[in-house]
Protein backbone atom coordinates (compact mmCIF):
# COMPACT_ATOMS: atom_id res chain seq x y z
CA UNK A 1 0.00 0.00 0.00
CA UNK A 2 2.73 2.24 0.92
CA UNK A 3 4.65 1.82 -2.36
CA UNK A 4 1.47 3.25 -4.15
CA UNK A 5 2.10 6.80 -2.32
CA UNK A 6 4.13 9.16 -4.00
CA UNK A 7 6.83 10.45 -1.95
CA UNK A 8 5.20 13.76 -1.72
CA UNK A 9 2.16 11.84 0.17
CA UNK A 10 4.57 9.77 2.10
CA UNK A 11 5.83 12.85 3.42
CA UNK A 12 2.76 14.34 4.86
CA UNK A 13 1.95 11.08 6.20
CA UNK A 14 5.32 10.64 8.24
CA UNK A 15 4.69 14.27 9.94
CA UNK A 16 1.44 13.10 10.72
CA UNK A 17 2.61 10.39 12.44
CA UNK A 18 5.16 12.23 14.14
CA UNK A 19 2.52 15.20 15.57
CA UNK A 20 0.19 12.21 16.82
CA UNK A 21 3.08 10.67 18.67
CA UNK A 22 4.45 13.77 20.36
CA UNK A 23 0.62 14.67 21.03
CA UNK A 24 0.59 11.65 22.83
CA UNK A 25 3.86 12.21 24.75
CA UNK A 26 2.65 15.58 25.85
CA UNK A 27 -0.76 14.57 26.75
CA UNK A 28 0.76 11.85 29.05
CA UNK A 29 2.84 14.26 30.87
CA UNK A 30 6.44 12.53 29.38
CA UNK A 31 5.66 9.69 31.62
CA UNK A 32 8.19 7.03 31.77
CA UNK A 33 8.03 3.47 33.33
CA UNK A 34 7.63 3.68 36.90
CA UNK A 35 7.27 7.15 37.40
CA UNK A 36 4.03 9.36 38.65
CA UNK A 37 2.81 11.49 36.92
CA UNK A 38 3.71 15.05 38.25
CA UNK A 39 0.03 16.28 39.30
CA UNK A 40 0.38 12.79 41.54
CA UNK A 41 3.39 13.21 43.13
CA UNK A 42 2.18 17.05 44.00
CA UNK A 43 1.25 17.07 47.26
CA UNK A 44 -1.50 18.89 48.40
CA UNK A 45 -1.05 22.26 50.75
CA UNK A 46 -3.82 23.58 52.65
CA UNK A 47 -4.49 27.19 53.22
CA UNK A 48 -2.44 29.23 55.81
CA UNK A 49 -4.03 29.93 58.60
CA UNK A 50 -5.23 34.19 58.40
CA UNK A 51 -2.32 36.12 59.86
CA UNK A 52 -2.97 39.00 61.57
CA UNK A 53 -5.95 37.72 63.02
CA UNK A 54 -7.15 37.86 67.01
CA UNK A 55 -10.20 36.38 68.89
CA UNK A 56 -11.89 38.32 71.53
CA UNK A 57 -14.43 37.48 74.17
CA UNK A 58 -16.83 40.24 74.81
CA UNK A 59 -19.00 40.22 77.48
CA UNK A 60 -21.15 41.67 80.23
CA UNK A 61 -22.27 45.36 79.57
CA UNK A 62 -22.41 45.94 76.33
CA UNK A 63 -25.04 46.00 73.87
CA UNK A 64 -23.74 42.41 71.57
CA UNK A 65 -22.24 40.23 73.99
CA UNK A 66 -20.28 37.86 72.31
CA UNK A 67 -16.82 36.26 70.10
CA UNK A 68 -15.29 38.73 67.51
CA UNK A 69 -12.76 38.20 65.25
CA UNK A 70 -10.50 41.18 65.25
CA UNK A 71 -7.35 42.21 63.85
CA UNK A 72 -4.29 42.03 65.79
CA UNK A 73 -3.37 45.15 67.56
CA UNK A 74 -6.86 45.97 68.54
CA UNK A 75 -7.95 48.39 71.68
CA UNK A 76 -9.82 47.32 74.03
CA UNK A 77 -12.36 50.43 73.18
CA UNK A 78 -12.72 48.98 69.36
CA UNK A 79 -13.66 45.54 70.72
CA UNK A 80 -16.23 46.81 72.92
CA UNK A 81 -17.24 48.95 69.95
CA UNK A 82 -17.36 46.11 67.57
CA UNK A 83 -19.46 44.77 70.17
CA UNK A 84 -22.08 47.43 70.13
CA UNK A 85 -20.71 49.51 72.75
CA UNK A 86 -21.59 50.13 75.96
CA UNK A 87 -24.64 50.01 77.97
CA UNK A 88 -26.04 52.60 80.60
CA UNK A 89 -25.54 50.40 82.85
CA UNK A 90 -21.67 50.06 81.64
CA UNK A 91 -18.64 51.02 84.57
CA UNK A 92 -16.88 52.50 81.96
CA UNK A 93 -13.77 52.63 84.32
CA UNK A 94 -13.74 48.47 85.25
CA UNK A 95 -12.15 48.46 81.67
CA UNK A 96 -8.57 49.67 80.06
CA UNK A 97 -10.09 50.87 77.03
CA UNK A 98 -6.35 52.19 75.62
CA UNK A 99 -4.98 48.17 76.20
CA UNK A 100 -4.17 46.07 73.40
CA UNK A 101 -6.65 43.09 73.42
CA UNK A 102 -4.83 39.53 73.40
CA UNK A 103 -5.93 36.39 70.95
CA UNK A 104 -7.94 34.56 73.77
CA UNK A 105 -8.66 37.49 76.00
CA UNK A 106 -12.07 38.18 77.95
CA UNK A 107 -12.52 41.92 77.79
CA UNK A 108 -15.76 42.24 80.83
CA UNK A 109 -17.48 44.84 80.81
CA UNK A 110 -19.20 44.96 84.98
CA UNK A 111 -22.45 46.90 85.50
CA UNK A 112 -22.66 50.45 88.06
CA UNK A 113 -23.37 49.47 91.82
CA UNK A 114 -27.12 49.60 92.52
CA UNK A 115 -28.25 53.00 93.42
CA UNK A 116 -29.01 53.41 96.99
CA UNK A 117 -32.79 54.36 97.25
CA UNK A 118 -33.03 57.82 98.43
CA UNK A 119 -34.99 58.01 102.12
CA UNK A 120 -38.63 59.33 101.84
CA UNK A 121 -38.84 62.38 103.83
CA UNK A 122 -41.89 62.09 106.12
CA UNK A 123 -44.10 65.10 105.95
CA UNK A 124 -43.96 67.02 109.35
CA UNK A 125 -46.84 65.59 111.31
CA UNK A 126 -48.68 68.68 113.81
CA UNK A 127 -47.36 69.15 116.91
CA UNK A 128 -50.67 67.63 119.80
CA UNK A 129 -52.35 69.87 121.25
CA UNK A 130 -50.98 69.32 125.00
CA UNK A 131 -53.45 67.40 127.01
CA UNK A 132 -54.57 68.55 130.46
CA UNK A 133 -53.07 66.89 132.85
CA UNK A 134 -53.82 67.07 136.69
CA UNK A 135 -51.49 68.88 138.66
CA UNK A 136 -51.12 65.90 141.07
CA UNK A 137 -50.93 62.87 138.26
CA UNK A 138 -47.54 61.70 138.77
CA UNK A 139 -45.66 60.94 135.61
CA UNK A 140 -45.58 57.09 134.98
CA UNK A 141 -41.62 55.37 135.10
CA UNK A 142 -39.88 54.55 131.90
CA UNK A 143 -40.52 51.06 130.63
CA UNK A 144 -38.13 48.63 131.25
CA UNK A 145 -38.37 47.48 127.59
CA UNK A 146 -37.81 51.20 126.55
CA UNK A 147 -34.43 51.12 128.74
CA UNK A 148 -31.30 52.20 127.02
CA UNK A 149 -29.02 49.00 126.16
CA UNK A 150 -25.45 49.43 125.77
CA UNK A 151 -24.05 49.12 121.98
CA UNK A 152 -22.55 45.59 120.87
CA UNK A 153 -18.75 45.26 121.08
CA UNK A 154 -17.36 43.87 117.74
CA UNK A 155 -14.20 42.23 118.84
CA UNK A 156 -11.38 42.46 116.48
CA UNK A 157 -10.39 39.31 114.98
CA UNK A 158 -6.70 38.33 115.69
CA UNK A 159 -4.17 39.80 113.37
CA UNK A 160 -6.40 43.38 113.73
CA UNK A 161 -5.57 46.45 115.73
CA UNK A 162 -8.09 47.89 117.35
CA UNK A 163 -8.15 51.01 115.80
CA UNK A 164 -7.81 49.62 112.52
CA UNK A 165 -10.71 47.58 112.84
CA UNK A 166 -13.12 50.00 110.83
CA UNK A 167 -10.43 49.69 108.05
CA UNK A 168 -10.97 45.67 108.33
CA UNK A 169 -14.58 46.02 108.28
CA UNK A 170 -14.84 48.22 105.04
CA UNK A 171 -12.25 46.14 103.24
CA UNK A 172 -14.46 43.21 104.25
CA UNK A 173 -17.16 44.54 102.68
CA UNK A 174 -15.56 44.80 99.47
CA UNK A 175 -16.94 42.95 96.58
CA UNK A 176 -15.00 39.88 95.92
CA UNK A 177 -13.36 39.11 92.26
CA UNK A 178 -15.93 37.69 89.67
CA UNK A 179 -14.07 34.59 88.42
CA UNK A 180 -16.38 34.18 85.62
CA UNK A 181 -16.00 37.46 84.65
CA UNK A 182 -12.80 39.32 85.75
CA UNK A 183 -10.70 40.65 83.22
CA UNK A 184 -6.85 39.98 82.95
CA UNK A 185 -6.35 42.71 85.22
CA UNK A 186 -8.67 41.87 87.78
CA UNK A 187 -7.90 38.02 87.54
CA UNK A 188 -4.26 39.67 88.85
CA UNK A 189 -6.09 41.19 91.77
CA UNK A 190 -6.50 37.31 93.31
CA UNK A 191 -3.33 36.60 95.77
CA UNK A 192 -1.33 33.93 93.48
CA UNK A 193 -2.22 34.87 89.93
CA UNK A 194 -0.46 36.44 87.67
CA UNK A 195 -0.21 37.49 83.82
CA UNK A 196 0.34 34.22 82.49
CA UNK A 197 -1.88 32.29 84.72
CA UNK A 198 -5.02 34.87 84.13
CA UNK A 199 -4.78 34.49 80.36
CA UNK A 200 -5.08 30.54 80.99
CA UNK A 201 -8.02 31.40 82.98
CA UNK A 202 -9.59 33.47 80.10
CA UNK A 203 -8.43 31.04 77.74
CA UNK A 204 -10.63 28.09 79.90
CA UNK A 205 -13.39 29.97 80.19
CA UNK A 206 -13.74 30.68 76.27
CA UNK A 207 -13.04 26.72 75.34
CA UNK A 208 -15.12 25.47 78.12
CA UNK A 209 -17.22 27.81 79.27
CA UNK A 210 -17.95 29.36 83.22
CA UNK A 211 -16.66 27.52 86.23
CA UNK A 212 -19.18 25.76 88.04
CA UNK A 213 -17.07 25.13 91.25
CA UNK A 214 -13.71 26.13 92.28
CA UNK A 215 -12.43 22.24 92.01
CA UNK A 216 -12.50 23.07 88.52
CA UNK A 217 -9.69 25.30 88.77
CA UNK A 218 -7.83 22.35 88.67
CA UNK A 219 -7.83 21.75 85.13
CA UNK A 220 -6.01 24.98 84.07
CA UNK A 221 -2.35 24.13 83.69
CA UNK A 222 0.04 25.58 86.98
CA UNK A 223 -3.40 26.35 89.29
CA UNK A 224 -2.38 23.57 92.51
CA UNK A 225 -4.92 22.74 95.40
CA UNK A 226 -2.42 25.90 96.98
CA UNK A 227 -3.93 28.40 93.92
CA UNK A 228 -7.32 27.13 94.61
CA UNK A 229 -7.63 28.31 98.33
CA UNK A 230 -5.99 31.52 97.04
CA UNK A 231 -8.80 31.97 94.62
CA UNK A 232 -11.42 30.66 96.87
CA UNK A 233 -10.97 32.94 99.61
CA UNK A 234 -10.55 36.23 97.02
CA UNK A 235 -13.13 35.31 94.32
CA UNK A 236 -16.66 34.07 94.18
CA UNK A 237 -18.12 32.03 90.98
CA UNK A 238 -20.72 34.95 90.48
Amino acid sequence: MLDSLTPAQKTVLALAVGVLLVGFWLSTGGVRDGEAPAERRAEYAGPEPEANRIIVHVIGEVQRPGVYTLSAGTRVMEAIRAAGGFTPRARRESVNLAAFCDDGEQVCVQALPEEQTAPVTAAPTPAPEPEQRSAAAPTPPPSVGAAARPAPHTAAPPGVAAQDLPDFLTSRRGSPIRLNYAGLEELQEIPGVGPALAKRIIYYRAMHGPFHSFSELDNVEGIGPATIEEIRISATLN
